[in-house]
């Protein structure tokens, strides 16, 4: 049988857009949870890295 590969989920990966970003940032702040805030604000910076690193590399 065949092993399968799995990658842990990564927000940051799909957060391409600030309208994606606001979007994931009101339902977090909906849901009242400091922590849960806390990995959105980091799942958003891990994005906006990303984002500056795939600009970076392509000029």
């Amino acid at each position: 049988m065949d092993e399968i590969k799995i990658r842990p989920f990564d927000a940051a990966n799909y957060l391409e857009t600030d309208d994606d970003i606001a979007e994931y940032l009101r339902v977090v702040r909906k849901a009242n949870n400091s922590q849960l805030l806390n990995a959105a604000l980091s799942d958003v910076a891990r994005a906006k890295q990303k984002a500056q690193r795939k600009t970076a590399t392509t000029q």
